[in-house]
């Protein structure tokens, strides 16, 4: 990486990004919200969601209805964990609609239906909804130049470190190298545990692709990026948190961003990554 072009911050001026570092340092940079402190906020709207204190009785008292049901087998551990998902992370009133299209298709009987709903309602409460949001300022600007060889994610990240980025919006475009590869999606249909697919890359092509940067509960910058990589008229789209390798040269864009909130961890059982979430409080604060 041949380094940084580009630098708005003047030399020597703290980051509010940086590790420790306090959001104050970052908030008189905010030119639209009069320089208040950044925050972290919650929707305030309330809605039935399901208790996650109670998750494993009522995966129990499922399974006894779905043992007894009409549905095929092979489909009752998806759609189990679906609507786990969704009465968990989006509403009861979301979940139901889901199971009422498994009575629309035959899968499950009105009875089976019936005793479903009633055991989302049992185990149900009112609570915030699903939409969690921190308020940012913008940081610093650097633009990159990845050389041939270096793998996306890992020269992103290590800048970053070096710098004492924690959260950023990311973009690049470039080549990208025989024998790279990305996520193209979850195996289908999808179980208990998300199987990701690998799509590897077998000659030279073009890539696209924007991201983010936030912190894992360690205070690692971590890099989450999508985007497509394309040859001849044919793109593949997915996600690029595995080896993509540069081919030729690799123009990226790091636009820092100062404040709190924002991490990744592992939130869903169902799947091996690091995933967004939005945290108000921390035993560690960085």
């Amino acid at each position: 990486m041949a380094g940084e072009a580009k630098k708005s911050r003047p030399a020597g001026k703290p980051s509010g990004g940086s590790y420790g570092g306090s959001d104050k340092s970052g908030s008189s940079g905010n030119k639209k919200g009069g320089g208040g402190k950044p925050r972290t906020k919650e929707s305030t709207k309330r809605q039935s969601m399901l208790n996650t204190h109670k998750i494993n009785p009522f995966k129990y008292d499922m399974n006894e209805v779905l043992s007894a049901s009409s549905m095929d087998p092979a489909k009752s551990s998806a759609f189990l964990a679906s609507v786990i998902a969704k009465a968990s992370r989006v509403s009861t009133k979301d979940a139901k609609e889901f199971v009422k299209t498994y009575l629309d298709s035959g899968d499950i009987t009105k009875d089976e239906y019936d005793k479903m709903v009633r055991l989302l309602d049992r185990y149900s409460k009112f609570r915030r909804g699903p939409m969690r949001f921190s308020e940012l300022t913008e940081g610093r600007t650097f633009v990159l130049r990845l050389e041939e060889g270096e793998v996306l994610h890992e020269a992103v990240e290590s800048f970053c470190r070096d710098k004492g980025i924690l959260r950023a919006t990311v973009s690049a475009i470039g080549g990208v190298d025989a024998g790279s590869e990305f996520v193209s999606g979850p195996d289908f249909p999808v179980g208990e545990r998300i199987e990701p697919l690998t799509f590897k890359i077998d000659a030279p092509c073009e890539l696209a692709g924007t991201g983010t940067i936030f912190p894992d509960l360690d205070g690692n910058p971590v890099m989450h990026m999508h985007g497509s990589v394309g040859r001849r008229g044919v793109s593949h789209t997915g996600c690029f948190r595995k080896k993509m390798m540069v081919w030729l040269t690799m123009e990226v864009v790091v636009h820092e961003l100062v404040g709190e909130g924002p991490v990744r961890m592992r939130s869903d059982p169902r799947i091996d990554a690091l995933l967004m979430e939005v945290r108000r409080w921390l035993r560690r604060r960085f």
